[in-house]
Parts: C-alpha cells; structure tokens; sequence
C-alpha cells in the first residue's frame, strides 16, 4: 500500500516482511497531470502485536453491520475487537453462521454452529 496516495498493489507472490514495513517498491499510481506518485510502498500484512489500521477496521465493522449473513470460520473469536464483528451483523439484523472445531463465546447468539472442520464443511 501506498501511505501518499492510499493506493493499494497486489503482490505475484508472498510478502517477505510483516508488520507495515517499507518494501523497497514505489508507487506507480499516477497522480495530476500524469505524474507519477512514487510514494515508497508498505506491507499490508500485520504482526501480532500491530494495531489494526483505523481505517479497515472502520470499513470491516460498517460491512458487518450491513451485511445480511457473517460466515466465521476457524476461530473461536477470542482477539478483540475483530471477535464481536459478528454480534454486529446479529444487531444489524443479520445472521451468523459458525463453522470451528471448539464452542466460542456467541454461539448462543449464532443461527447456525458446525462444530467441525473448515476444510471438511467448505469442500
């Protein structure tokens, strides 16, 4: 991602680097009169103890609360506050489907709980 111009890439292959760190590219998104941004490009790709970006959080908890149905899978919903998204779309009148091995914490407010693995319920 581009922090000048909020541009976002798509890489051809993995990330060699986490935690929002300069990967040596430059944006290529042109800006006025053609020119080029050539802001130095980040990751996307956070470490466990990064914040989540403001911004995509944002958007994710709006999507959540909008959306019709919450598909979880494989998590039991324990990382905050990722881990109430769901209770969102449940509160926006939408339902939550729960696919994991384990209980987790809403599977009371869920509409439907697979109690199996992902792999398995997805094929």
């Amino acid at each position: 991602k581009c922090p000048s111009c909020g541009r976002e890439f798509e890489r051809g292959k993995p990330s060699e680097s986490i935690g929002m760190k300069k990967t040596g590219n430059l944006c290529t998104a042109r800006k006025i009169r053609n020119i080029r941004c050539r802001g130095k490009l980040v990751d996307t790709v956070l470490d466990w103890e990064d914040p989540l970006p403001f911004d995509e959080l944002s958007e994710s908890e709006r999507r959540c609360s909008d959306a019709d149905l919450c598909v979880v899978l494989g998590t039991t919903l324990q990382i905050q506050p990722t881990g109430n998204m769901p209770l969102k779309t449940k509160r926006g009148g939408g339902k939550i489907a729960i696919v994991n091995l384990q209980k987790t914490r809403i599977d009371s407010s869920a509409d439907l709980v697979i109690n199996a693995k992902c792999d398995e319920v997805m094929k």
